[in-house]
């Protein structure tokens, strides 16, 4: 066991990640408890994993106290599992890549929605636009137009 901080292994930055926007991103980045491994994926350091840790002590310890269970599943478990509860067809994906290493999760995403027929939304503009479309679809039934329907109707215009 490491008594002096001396001895830990903490590689702190003095810049937060060019891509991190959330204050605690930057924070944890910065103090060596998190390394980015890529988009999504993170890596404990040994200061970060320590509190990590505690953290699950203190659960720990509170459930005990109440009488609880602990229990470990997987990470990955079958889709049939998710078919049989009813959410086992992914119908869009918003996937809003962030930084150089998501580019590369961000191909891999859209790749497999399209083999398997999903929608890919993948900035945040079109996010917000397909969240209100949803909306009002649940609302009423919406009047589909194409692009071009819209500019053969509209006044040609002089330039």
């Amino acid at each position: 066991m490491i008594h002096r901080a001396s001895q830990l292994f903490l590689p702190t930055l003095r810049e937060p990640p060019a891509d991190a926007e959330a204050v605690n991103h930057k924070l944890l980045v910065r103090g060596a408890f998190v390394r980015q491994l890529t988009a999504g994926v993170w890596t404990f350091l040994p200061l970060g994993w320590r509190v990590h840790r505690k953290i699950e002590r203190i659960i720990r310890e509170e459930m005990n106290a109440i009488g609880s269970q602990e229990m470990l599943m997987p990470l990955l478990t079958p889709a049939e599992l998710w078919e049989r509860s009813g959410r086992g067809k992914i119908d869009i994906i918003f996937n809003t890549p962030l930084g150089r290493e998501s580019f590369y999760d961000d191909t891999a995403i859209r790749k497999s929605a399209t083999l398997h027929g999903v929608l890919v939304v993948t900035t945040l503009t079109a996010a917000a636009a397909t969240v209100k479309a949803i909306q009002a679809l649940r609302e009423r039934a919406l009047d589909i137009v194409s692009l071009q329907e819209i500019h053969a109707a509209a006044p040609a215009t002089v330039r």
